[in-house]
């Protein structure tokens, strides 16, 4: 099973293959480094069903963050939207659902509302990591 450094550089590497060989992405001006850190996001999402995965801390992390400034903010449905998430987080199998090319595009959608080439980049991302891990299930 390959690091998550493994699945950040060959995302890094996909990515930019990809942005290199496609002249619309270059015109659309992606950052460098909303492009890095969308790779490391969406590299390493999938392994958030590892309970020692450094995704996982990463989303246990933000998401008590996030309860909290939502509780200060009086932001009831948002506060339980991530509760919710973290509790399903837990039950999470290893290479099940997280490992599917649906997972990879719910988890990708959102930045389709951001900018078409965020949405991109997530996907390739994801992508690699299922590529990486030799695991596509739809």
């Amino acid at each position: 099973m390959p690091s998550y450094m493994t699945h950040i550089l060959f995302g890094i590497v996909l990515c930019l293959i990809f942005v290199f060989l496609n002249e619309n992405i270059i015109r659309m001006n992606v950052n460098l480094l909303v492009l890095i850190l969308l790779v490391i996001i969406y590299s390493t999402l999938a392994d958030v069903d590892i309970s020692s995965s450094k995704a996982r801390k990463a989303v246990n992390v933000l998401g008590i963050l996030m309860i909290i400034v939502g509780t200060f903010l009086n932001q009831k449905f948002a506060v339980l939207s991530v509760a919710f998430v973290l509790l399903a987080v837990q039950f999470l199998k290893h290479r099940k659902f997280m490992h599917s090319i649906l997972a990879m595009l719910i988890f990708s959608l959102p930045m389709l509302f951001i900018d078409y080439s965020y949405f991109v980049i997530a996907i390739i991302s994801y992508f690699s990591h299922l590529l990486s891990d030799g695991t596509l299930k739809l």
